[in-house]
């Protein structure tokens, strides 16, 4: 019984991590999401102040994260959201509407994987 007890005490400590992890990348992704629809919001109302505003909170939450996301993600996986909140911030500025509002549904996508990956399911820890 002794010799079990420290395994199942790692796997414990591990499986709490895991879910906590989960739970954390779920909260941020929510809000990044949230934060882009309203910038999306901004953009069919013409609102690029509002817009690039939005933008500009949710690529700021996503710089503060990105030390946590860098510990639990795969590197290859982050880079795609990077290169799409410059692409939709180029659009923001020019008040490209159509290619701003694509933009930021392929980064709502990318982070919408991001959450997959993350999410505490059988599928992903076997």
């Amino acid at each position: 019984m002794k010799y079990c007890l420290i395994p199942c005490s790692i796997l414990i400590v591990l499986l709490a991590a895991a879910v906590l992890t989960s739970r954390a990348v779920d909260t941020r992704v929510t809000q990044w999401r949230e934060t882009l629809e309203q910038a999306q919001l901004c953009a069919q109302q013409d609102d690029w102040s509002g817009a690039q505003s939005h933008l500009r909170a949710a690529r700021t939450d996503w710089d503060d994260a990105r030390r946590f996301l860098h510990l639990i993600a795969v590197h290859d996986s982050l880079d795609a959201p990077d290169q799409s909140f410059r692409r939709a911030a180029v659009y923001a500025r020019e008040g490209e509407r159509a290619e701003f509002l694509a933009a930021t549904a392929e980064l709502i996508g990318q982070l919408e994987i991001l959450r997959a990956w993350q999410a505490f399911s059988l599928r992903n820890i076997l």
